[in-house]
């Protein structure tokens, strides 16, 4: 029986992709420079993962091109994390202009693209939103591998979830596989935001990778089976 899933559907991203700051904004974190090396700034190793699927899949890729710290492209308007602890002290007009600069750009650009996409296909578009996570919260260690998180009450994004869940258990069972887990999949995010705009026609699921796979710099990934375990089992449930 022939997917409901198409390659040729696949979009790729991650909104918290670098750890770049402008030159002419370092100025906000002078004397905190050391929070640029670590998860606040950005989501530590996501950019292996993602870089190897556009490497392998050749398909639409977005990436943030500043730090979460300016603002977050995850985060919806109004949310209290849109701006960090250093920006939300700028003046509104150098607020609004970081929106202008960097969040409204990146937004526009994924809608557009989703827009001509399903106007060419009668498949719905697959959003895969590639992010880490900490290895302990609070203290207390967090028991997964991998993360999938995706809305329950959206049926294809429940099922596609589910089938690659299967897959990565049957192909790769030495990782830890669970779903909404360690965040819930309705939580406020791009995804959560698209699904309610684009409905059936839009299948967005948030990729979650423990950091204990990277390096404590977040540069490299330690365990390249990982990468293929993603891919191959990506690959399997979509073709």
């Amino acid at each position: 029986m022939k997917s409901s899933y198409q390659l040729k559907n696949l979009i790729f991203s991650s909104e918290h992709y670098t750890n770049n700051i402008p030159t002419r904004l370092k100025k906000l974190f002078q004397d905190q420079k050391e929070i640029l090396t670590t998860h606040r700034a950005w989501d530590l190793g996501s950019h292996c993962i993602i870089d190897h699927l556009e490497k392998s899949f050749g398909e639409i890729v977005f990436k943030a091109e500043v730090s979460r710290l300016l603002v977050d492209l995850n985060r919806s308007l109004g949310h209290k994390n849109l701006y960090s602890e250093f920006t939300k002290i700028l003046p509104k007009p150098e607020r609004l202009a970081l929106l202008d600069e960097y969040y409204f750009p990146y937004r526009e650009s994924f809608e557009k693209t989703i827009n001509e996409m399903k106007d060419k296909t009668k498949h719905p578009i697959i959003h895969i939103a590639i992010h880490s996570f900490t290895p302990r919260w609070e203290g207390v260690l967090r028991n997964a591998d991998i993360g999938l998180l995706y809305d329950p009450s959206h049926s294809l994004e429940r099922d596609l979830c589910l089938k690659w869940k299967e897959k990565i258990n049957y192909l790769f069972p030495k990782y830890k596989v669970r779903s909404n887990y360690p965040y819930h999949g309705r939580s406020n995010s791009l995804p959560t935001e698209l699904r309610r705009k684009y409905k059936k026609n839009y299948l967005g699921i948030e990729l979650e990778i423990n950091q204990a796979f990277f390096s404590k710099d977040g540069l490299r990934l330690l365990d390249n089976k990982l990468a293929d375990c993603i891919l191959t089992s990506l690959q399997e449930i979509l073709i």
